[in-house]
Parts: C-alpha cells; sequence; structure tokens
C-alpha cells in the first residue's frame, strides 16, 4: 500500500515575508494542509516559525533554496535543531529528470533548471487536478496567476521560469490593487514542498525500472540531505 508522505516547503526571505508550505499527499494526490508567511526576517523569529509548523505536521522533509538566505538558514538551524528532517536545493542547476505519476516525466532536455522544474511541477499537479487546498489563500493563487513561461534560446530552447523581478499579475486582474507581497515567496514555498514530495516518491519506485542515463535516481544533483532529512534511506 502506498505511504502518504509529507513535505514542508521553506522560502526564507532576505527582506519581507518567510513562507511555509506543508503538503500532503498519497501516491501523487496531494493536499496543501498549511500555508503560513512571517513578516520578521530575523533568524531566530523564523526558525521558532520553522519548529512549531515542523512539530504540528512531522514532515519526512523540510526543504530549503541553498541559493541566497536560505543556505546561511538552513546551516543555523541544522546546529540549533539537529532533529529536524532539513534539505536544501540548489535552484540553479540543471533540471533533472524526475518520473512523476502515471508514464509523465520531467526531461532534463526541456526544463532549464530546478527552479523552473519543482515550479513545473506544481503546474502539472494543478493541470492535472492532483492537487487540492484545505483553505484557499488569494495571495498564494496571484502569485501563481504571476507566474510565466518563456524558453531560454541561449541554452538550448530550454523552458524557463521568468525571474522574480519580471513578475507581474496579468493585467487587469482584480488582484492588482490587494497589498500582496511582491516577492513569490508563498508560490515558492509550494513549488519547494512539490519538490521535496516528487523527491520522496523516488522512493516507492520499483527497484526493476528501467532507467534512462539522463535520470538521476533516487537522488539528484543539487538536492543535499542535512541535519536527519534521510530522503533516500529505505
Amino acid at each position: 500500500m502506498p505511504q502518504q508522505y509529507i513535505s514542508l516547503g521553506c522560502d526564507i526571505a532576505r527582506s519581507g515575508q518567510s513562507a511555509f508550505c506543508v503538503l500532503a499527499g498519497v501516491d501523487w494526490r496531494v493536499r496543501m494542509i498549511h500555508l503560513s508567511s512571517i513578516a520578521s526576517v530575523t533568524a531566530p523569529e523564523v526558525e521558532a516559525m520553522l519548529v512549531s509548523v515542523a512539530m504540528r505536521y512531522e514532515p519526512h522533509v523540510i526543504v530549503l533554496e541553498s541559493n541566497g538566505p536560505g543556505a546561511m538558514f538552513a546551516d543555523f538551524v541544522a546546529k540549533n535543531q539537529p532533529g529536524l528532517a532539513l534539505a536544501t536545493v540548489d535552484t540553479s542547476l540543471p533540471a533533472t529528470l524526475l518520473p512523476l505519476w502515471g508514464s509523465l516525466e520531467l526531461s532534463a532536455k526541456e526544463i532549464l533548471n530546478i527552479r523552473t522544474e519543482m515550479h513545473w511541477i506544481v503546474r502539472l499537479l494543478l493541470r492535472d487536478q492532483r492537487l487540492t487546498f484545505d483553505k484557499e489563500d488569494e495571495e498564494l493563487f496571484a502569485q501563481l496567476s504571476s507566474m510565466t513561461w518563456d524558453y531560454d534560446r541561449i541554452r538550448g530552447d530550454r523552458i524557463a521560469l521568468i525571474s522574480k523581478r519580471n513578475l507581474r499579475l496579468p493585467h487587469g486582474s482584480e488582484l492588482e490593487v490587494e497589498p500582496f507581497s511582491r516577492s513569490p515567496d508563498k508560490a515558492d514555498a509550494l513549488a519547494l514542498a512539490a519538490l521535496g514530495y516528487a523527491a520522496l516518491q523516488q522512493r516507492d519506485l520499483p527497484a526493476t525500472a528501467e532507467i534512462e542515463e539522463d535520470i538521476i535516481q533516487p537522488e539528484f544533483e543539487g538536492f543535499y540531505d542535512i541535519g536527519r532529512a534521510g530522503i533516500f534511506e529505505a
């Protein structure tokens, strides 16, 4: 019987909001069971929020970016909270090829980098109605609606997520007047949680499955367990 996996994604802000998103699911039927943010950017206060969420939901993995403030924060928390299931991911690295549900796969030949990849996973979950929300959040939905895609012509016509500084709500959206965060912190937290869930799902792949040469499985480059994450342990 497939196991339920719980993944916590944390987007740590340099300024503004840090966001926390928890996904729980079985066999790629996923629910967002928690979404919150904190305006404080001091490490102890953000750590306290992270520990509170982790104690409530007991995630199998807590995913932070190793780019920007997430790296220093991850080291800070790992020293203070060695029992947390922490992992970091370098979202600037080239995308991997992850098997998803059914015969669906993300191709490293088509996706530019891991940042694009993790948001593309969210896109596919929404497209295939595999992601549901215990509570709607207008700010999250506004941020998701601002995510657009382009082709990186320089690096092989791969799909690329537009940069954060170019994110805009669709013109004429009624959400344009809302005082939402300018950074897609909640959307990034959701995407990090989705990437963590995808990593956890690799535990259940058949050992005899045929694997193409460009699939990195079960670990993939750029994803590092710290603390006691143990994503890829039996």
